[in-house]
């Protein structure tokens, strides 16, 4: 009798030993495979759960670093699902998420402050962005979000100028929002830090005066 194809066992008339002629059959089967399976959860439910609580209690940190391990595999593989069901969850459940939050921030409070600052040190655009927005709030209400969305594409634009030519550069109000001028993409321009600096508060025909 002829060895299988995939190893050294001995092959039936397929030409596969057992093993390698079940994974191939399962491979062509997979719906009826599904079904099996299904059914045996099923009928066998009680049992499992049973099984599988034992084994996790008695090998605790293996199991976590499966769970860990899937998980990642999964979000990676569903960023868009797993971006719903955690806004569906937040909708059904607003509660338990402040709740969670507000524990979690009491336990955490010395990481959380080294992250706000790793946030902020990779990204003085956006802290500018809001600060600027959170001024202009207070006089005319909240943007629109396209208008919002145009402003915040400038702020990213004069962070790549920036680290594409190695000069720093601003986003700056041509009519500065301390003269009354508006926190809005017409009245925003890129200039470097230096002409910022120079420039303050000056109207642009001051600038030249």
């Amino acid at each position: 009798m002829p060895n299988c194809k995939h190893c050294e066992k001995k092959a039936g008339t397929s030409g596969l030993c057992k093993n390698h002629y079940m994974q191939a059959w399962s491979r062509a089967n997979k719906e009826s495979v599904k079904r099996t399976k299904a059914a045996y959860y099923q009928k066998k439910k009680e049992e499992i759960k049973a099984k599988t609580a034992a084994y996790a209690k008695a090998n605790v940190e293996r199991t976590r670093e499966y769970k860990r391990k899937f998980m990642r595999q999964w979000l990676a593989n569903n960023r868009e699902e797993s971006r719903k069901r955690v806004a569906a969850y937040r909708v059904e459940n607003p509660e338990k998420v402040i709740a969670y939050r507000r524990k979690y921030d009491a336990e955490n409070v010395e990481k959380n402050r080294k992250r706000r600052e790793s946030w902020k040190s990779k990204n003085p655009e956006l802290i500018a962005f809001y600060r600027a927005r959170r001024r202009e709030r207070t006089k005319v209400g909240k943007l629109p979000r396209d208008v919002r969305e145009k402003m915040l594409n400038i702020y990213r634009q004069c962070r790549l100028i920036s680290k594409e030519t190695g000069i720093k550069h601003h986003v700056d109000h041509i009519i500065p929002l301390a003269r009354g001028g508006a926190h809005h993409p017409d009245n925003l321009q890129i200039i470097t830090a230096t002409e910022n600096h120079r420039k303050h508060a000056k109207l642009p025909e001051e600038m030249f005066a």
